[in-house]
């Protein structure tokens, strides 16, 4: 979704070049999170705080969650519900992204496979 540039400044003969040149940020993190009765979030423990952007992109399987991100707790009712197929909205704020809790609303585990960037 985002790219790190590497920014190589080359002079010659009085001009200026940039040169980019992409690479993958190091910082790209994957999670599978199984979601059960007890209220989940992603392992916040990695993630950067620097300037560029902070992206969290999620999939839904095997069963229906219900999600927040307020900070408040979702439970088997209360919550954004989503079902097994479903992608969840993408959270672009590192505030919600570290609020971001899910719980499964019926009687199956669900999975969450989750990018963080």
């Amino acid at each position: 979704m985002f790219a790190k540039h590497t920014i190589t400044k080359i002079i010659l003969t009085g001009i200026l070049m940039l040169v980019f040149t992409s690479a993958a940020y190091s910082d790209i993190i994957y999670q599978e999170i199984t979601v059960n009765t007890t209220p989940v979030g992603i392992n916040t423990a990695n993630l950067s705080t620097s300037w560029y952007g902070h992206s969290l992109f999620c999939t839904v399987e095997t069963a229906s969650i219900r999600i927040l991100w307020t900070g408040g707790t979702p439970t088997a009712t209360f919550g954004h519900a989503y079902n097994a197929g479903d992608t969840l909205p993408v959270l672009t704020d590192l505030t919600n992204i570290k609020n971001f809790k899910a719980v499964r609303s019926g009687t199956t585990d669900a999975v969450l496979r989750c990018t963080y960037e």
